[in-house]
């Protein structure tokens, strides 16, 4: 002022300071006023004072952004994290820690643990990565896993100050299920040893909550058997594939074709997702090994129903033909009786009463023997005899009959009767005779007689 302008009022304006800092409440400032002059009037004069006061703009809180504005994690490899900034909104006035947490680590975690802010990074976001967590449990819905953020601070302001939540949605990727694995992709066995068996695996596709037992069962065990009738799965091996073996039974039925059987499948727990579950059945094919018609066997018959051979040279060997329809496909033990009037080891060679036949012909060789009877006429009769490897043809006798080369014998001369005339009693130490007389009369020579 001048002791020109003394009377003119000067204009003081007030500003007030923005900090980061929240105040709790509105701030007072005192402003003063100190005069100088060589008027020793002004000098010195006292002066009122100009309260002030400061209208604080700052609030102590933080902000979450979630990104998108939501959080959803998957238990798949897709999709399986997300994230969230966390920030201070005004600044401490001492250092300030928030844990982060999950409350089912089971479904979600999170990283890092623990935010640090500080009264020179406290304006700057700090990120959360949330990470769904991949169980094996069909959980029928997506789950929600609350993440909690707790502040520690001597900063009145921020300890224990209230922070949102954040809901994290994770997304299930498991179904409950079980899979069934034919080896080959299909089963097929057969009534023969060779390929009888064929084998396929069944297993869960997720975690059960209680353990489950699966009857199987082929819906015909004269065609079909199944081993083991009953699988056990546990919340440990759930996922370990069980082995089912199918055996073929062999029948003796042609079934004109191969049959179908169906295995079915029939689970049993107090899991609810697993309790009469749909499972799916498996056919399997069986290969049959039996025909209608049992193969054809060969027919064995004579050639002829008669022969004849002599006792003359020359025609001596009578071969009594055979025959098989169809032909044997590999050599064939034959056999026959023997009978008739002729004797063997004097009228033909004696006989075995088998033949070894190949193809579709064969013969018994009969060797006539020349006796001094005259025995003409007398036969030798071959009878064939069935087997199980060949059956007998409507030709199943032959006679042989001998032709003598002898003339007629007169008959041998009648053998004398020999008697004893005489005698009577006799005394010891003396003679006795008597008469031995032979009818008729020996032919030759004189008669002998034993005694």
């Amino acid at each position: 002022f001048t002791t020109g302008n003394w009377n003119t009022a000067q204009t003081v304006t007030v500003t007030g300071v923005d900090d980061d800092v929240d105040q709790s409440s509105d701030r007072s400032a005192t402003i003063s006023h100190t005069a100088t002059s060589t008027d020793t009037g002004y000098s010195g004069i006292d002066i009122d004072d100009v309260t002030a006061t400061v209208v604080d703009n700052d609030t102590a809180s933080i902000t979450i952004t979630q990104s998108g504005g939501s959080t959803s994690v998957s238990e798949a490899a897709a999709g399986r994290t997300d994230t969230y900034t966390v920030k201070l909104d005004s600044q401490p006035v001492h250092g300030v820690t928030i844990e982060v947490a999950s409350d089912d680590t089971g479904a979600a975690m999170v990283s890092p643990a623990t935010l640090t802010f500080t009264t020179g990074n406290w304006n700057t976001a700090q990120t959360v990565t949330v990470t769904g967590v991949d169980d094996d449990v069909d959980q029928s819905s997506d789950r929600s896993a609350t993440i909690s953020h707790t502040a520690t601070s001597t900063d009145t302001g921020y300890s224990g100050i209230d922070i949102d939540d954040v809901t994290a949605t994770v997304v299930d990727n498991d179904t409950a299920s079980i899979t069934i694995t034919q080896s080959g992709g299909s089963t097929s066995v057969s009534e023969a040893a060779a390929g009888r068996t064929d084998t396929y695996t069944v297993k869960l596709d997720s975690q059960p909550a209680h353990g489950v037992t699966i009857e199987v069962a082929s819906d015909d065990t004269g065609a079909v058997m199944v081993s083991p009738a009953t699988l056990t799965f546990t919340t440990a091996n759930w996922n370990t594939a069980q082995t089912v073996t199918v055996t073929g039974v062999d029948d003796s039925v042609d079934q004109s074709n191969n049959r179908s059987v169906t295995i079915s499948h029939t689970p049993t727990s107090i899991d609810p997702k697993y309790s009469n579950i749909s499972i799916s059945n498996v056919t399997a094919t069986v290969v049959d090994n039996d025909d209608t018609a049992p193969p054809s066997i060969p027919a064995v018959q004579f050639g002829a129903a008669a022969y004849s051979g002599g006792e003359a040279s020359g025609s001596r060997t009578v071969n009594v033909s055979l025959s098989a329809i169809p032909a044997f496909t590999a050599a064939t033990t034959i056999s026959y009786t023997v009978t008739g009037t002729a004797t063997a080891g004097e009228d033909f060679a004696p006989l075995t009463g088998t033949v070894s036949m190949a193809g579709g012909a064969g013969s018994v060789p009969i060797t006539i023997l020349d006796d001094q009877i005259d025995d003409d006429g007398e036969t030798i009769v071959l009878t064939l005899t069935a087997a199980s490897d060949y059956t007998v043809g409507p030709q199943e006798s032959a006679i042989i009959t001998i032709t003598d080369d002898d003339g007629v014998t007169p008959p041998p001369p009648a053998l004398p009767v020999v008697s004893i005339t005489g005698g009577g009693g006799v005394t010891e130490g003396k003679e006795a005779s008597f008469t031995v007389i032979a009818t008729p009369p020996p032919q030759q020579g004189p008669p002998s007689a034993s005694m």
